[in-house]
């Protein structure tokens, strides 16, 4: 894919409006009429930080829409959890009630949050069939320079010379230059494709091989074609028999094929671009960039009693980036 975006600030709105969601002092947050405000307020504080931290960088914000086929036809049982975990809570007297309240709750403030975000002129990918990660790694691709605002640790793997992650609450910045090799790709996807994820429903690939053990090896491997990791593991046991690493590759080695399923499901390089995509994102992004509608926005941010908010100085640092951010 060619750049064509000049300087962008892709935000995981999905991960801040959770997070925010969850956050104490933000989740019963609400305007005189009971409206919670939370998801959308503490989403926009973050946002409008981070405009002034990297004023030359523009803002697209990036939503979760679904799961995607490319992972749930290579493991069914992706994110299979919360499905689960869905369906039992629906035996618990209240619980799924509370859960349903969530997402009703979470889909509201969302569409909220995009509406508000449309008035200042900040396009919204939201495409279904698409997770947030891959579209932030796709824009990555289009964008000269990115600062990515998330503090998911799983993007993190995009750090790269042009390719900065901003973990707003952790207040930390990291850069290719500073960033520690403990987090760069391929290290930091081999690691966490032998450890696996339970967040999503991804098994660990031998019992007893925690993160210490799966960095030793991924260390061993980061240097090498993806094609060979499992040749060069076989070759350097036979050779090295005795060193005390061998006990954990070859409880690696006893179940490979889970392991190249975590792989293919963790590593966003691995993220499938279907013909005409690139045109679907830059005429999405076209059609809403710049085009802003000053009184809306004060009428939203009125309508959420968003005092500390200021439509007027975020319109002011966006005039200072999308003039060019389309090349």
């Amino acid at each position: 894919m060619r750049a064509f975006l000049n300087k962008t600030m892709i935000v995981d709105g999905s991960y801040l409006l959770h997070r925010s969601l969850h956050t104490p002092g933000l989740q019963e947050l609400c305007t005189v009429t009971g409206m919670k405000t939370g998801g959308v307020y503490g989403s926009l504080k973050i946002l409008q930080a981070e405009l002034k931290r990297f004023p030359e960088y523009f803002p697209i914000v990036c939503f979760d829409d679904g799961l995607s086929k490319r992972r749930t036809d290579l493991y069914p049982d992706y994110k299979a959890n919360r499905a689960r975990q869905e369906a039992d809570s629906l035996a618990a007297v209240g619980v799924a009630r509370e859960h349903d309240d969530y997402l009703e709750e979470y889909h509201r403030q969302r569409a909220d949050l995009i509406a508000i975000l449309k008035s200042f002129g900040i396009p919204s990918l939201l495409i279904p069939g698409w997770e947030g990660d891959d579209l932030q790694y796709l824009l990555t691709l289009v964008s000269k320079e990115s600062v990515v605002i998330s503090d998911d640790k799983d993007l993190i793997q995009l750090v790269a010379p042009n390719v900065k992650i901003r973990r707003s609450m952790r207040d930390e910045t990291i850069t290719w230059d500073e960033s520690d090799e403990y987090y760069r790709a391929p290290r930091f996807t081999i690691r966490k494709a032998i450890v696996g994820d339970p967040s999503d429903n991804i098994p660990k690939c031998a019992n007893g091989l925690g993160e210490k053990g799966a960095d030793e090896i991924a260390k061993m491997l980061q240097i090498y074609n993806e094609g060979y990791y499992k040749t060069y593991l076989e070759k350097y046991c036979k050779e090295h028999s005795e060193d005390k690493i061998c006990k954990k590759i070859e409880a690696l080695l006893g179940n490979w094929e889970q392991f190249e399923v975590n792989y293919q499901l963790i590593d966003l390089q691995k993220v499938e671009i279907p013909y005409g995509f690139e045109s679907l994102i830059k005429d999405i992004l076209t059609a809403n960039i710049g085009r802003s509608n000053i009184m809306e926005s004060y009428s939203l941010i009125g309508r959420y009693e968003m005092n500390s908010v200021y439509p007027d100085q975020i319109l002011a640092m966006l005039s200072l980036s999308s003039s060019h951010v389309i090349l």
